[in-house]
């Protein structure tokens, strides 16, 4: 990943990071669903990794059992990264990194910059700059937007079990 890469194809990378941290078993398999219905989880795939051409989905009860195993945190501390007004990027992808954020609080104890692969903490900067203007802007400037995100989601009366792995 160059130092000028483009935050999409930060973005890219970094999912298709932890998608296939997912599958090896580096993260658990929960993680790959990203707690996202199965056609946007399609559809990620498609972003990510254009060449595979169609993907087939996973049988239903399949994909249910892999969603059951998604913490609840995971949809409460998506939200916190929302942005709550239109940015100039595009919106569903805002969703996935903020999915994929929330799963990673979830989780693994890395930095952000480290569980997406990212080369340095100023592409994960560039990349919630991007993405997720709104969330904490100046805890993103200084390198902590995971401690930022756990700390919101704790005052929103989130388990304080989260907050000692941020």
């Amino acid at each position: 990943m160059s130092a000028t890469a483009s935050p999409e194809n930060l973005l890219r990378h970094g999912l298709t990071r932890v998608l296939s941290d997912a599958q090896s078993g580096e993260l658990p398999l929960f993680v790959w669903t990203q707690g996202l219905p199965q056609d946007e989880l399609l559809a990620v795939v498609r972003f990510c990794l254009p060449r595979l051409g169609a993907v087939q989905p996973m049988p239903a009860a399949e994909y249910r059992h892999l969603q059951q195993q998604v913490p609840p945190d995971v949809a409460v501390l998506a939200s916190l990264l929302q942005p709550q007004q239109p940015t100039h990027a595009p919106q569903v992808a805002a969703g996935w990194l903020a999915q994929m954020l929330a799963c990673l609080i979830c989780c693994d104890s890395r930095d952000w910059w480290q569980g997406l692969g990212l080369r340095q903490p100023a592409d994960e900067m560039r990349l919630l700059q991007h993405y997720l203007p709104d969330f904490a802007p100046q805890q993103v400037a200084q390198g902590r937007g995971r401690q930022a995100l756990v700390q919101a989601w704790v005052m929103a009366g989130g388990h304080h079990a989260l907050a000692r792995r941020a």
